[in-house]
């Protein structure tokens, strides 16, 4: 692996093994060399001046490291590493080597703080690492190209022990789809409403012939019904569970109950991508 994983995608998830994969033995010898140098001369009389040859063999050790911390994404650190050699051309205490060894060792802790790593619970994972195809359908995902994004936040939020916000973005795809079977009735969607709950009760209506005006229904109405009419009760189950307050901010939810949410959500979009796409076609 060329350099640190998160180099490359730093938003990714990695796991430990990748992370113990890409740090090479060098660079932790390195890490010890510091520290274990300013213990050593931290100790010593504070007031020996260093011999030529010993600066000389520590300067070319260090200076190699600035590939290394490029590498590997630690620049931060080789101005220290530099100013710290140009000390070596000249005479230099115990002491004050001692001290500026402190120093670069206390810079290198800030880089490495600065580096923040999220463990995530092995159960759940695998919602940040798989695609949306890979929990939903691949027919759901082919119907419903646009909803992606949302299903891939769901995803991620439920895995970062985020399940309000994993129902959030559940809601928006309910958005897209149920907009999707309101077009694919052939009514106007001034007729329907402004979110999934709106459609919902709107769909009700048209089914049970409330609305005004009268629609005109399809000429395969009867073949069509039975389709809608399961469409009809995947959402009057979902909006039970939801109570359409979420988008308003006045519910939040357990990750025990974002993931029957998400598994009911499955199931609804998989029943309606069997017929309508996201532009509201309708397919027998």
């Amino acid at each position: 692996m060329c350099g640190l994983p998160w180099l490359g995608d730093p938003f990714g998830l990695w796991s430990l093994r990748d992370l113990l994969r890409s740090i090479p033995p060098r660079f932790i010898t390195m890490m010890g060399s510091f520290k274990n140098t300013q213990q050593v001369f931290a100790n010593l009389d504070p007031d020996v001046v260093l011999p030529t040859e010993t600066m000389a063999h520590m300067k070319q050790n260090w200076l190699g490291t600035a590939d290394l911390n490029a590498k590997y994404g630690f620049e931060g650190v080789n101005g220290q590493i530099q100013r710290f050699c140009k000390l070596l051309d000249g005479k230099i205490t115990t002491r004050e080597l001692a001290i500026r060894l402190d120093e670069l060792n206390g810079r290198m802790d800030d880089i490495f703080e600065d580096h923040v790593w999220l463990q995530l619970d092995p159960s759940t994972s695998r919602y940040y690492t798989l695609a949306p195809a890979d929990i939903f359908s691949e027919g759901v995902c082919e119907k419903f190209p646009g909803s992606l994004g949302e299903l891939d936040e769901a995803m991620k939020c439920f895995s970062l022990d985020r399940p309000t916000a994993c129902v959030f973005h559940l809601m928006r795809v309910l958005e897209t789809v149920c907009g999707s079977v309101w077009a694919s009735l052939g009514v106007p969607i001034a007729l329907a409403g402004d979110n999934w709950g709106d459609y919902k009760r709107a769909i009700s209506d048209y089914l049970e012939g409330r609305l005004n005006p009268p629609p005109t229904y399809p000429r395969d109405w009867k073949a069509r019904q039975p389709f809608y009419d399961e469409v009809h009760s995947h959402l009057t189950a979902v909006y039970r569970a939801w109570r359409n307050p979420t988008m308003h901010m006045e519910k939040t939810y357990t990750p025990k109950h974002a993931l029957a949410i998400m598994e009911a959500t499955k199931s609804l979009l998989e029943s309606i991508a069997s017929h309508v796409d996201e532009t509201g076609v309708y397919t027998p």
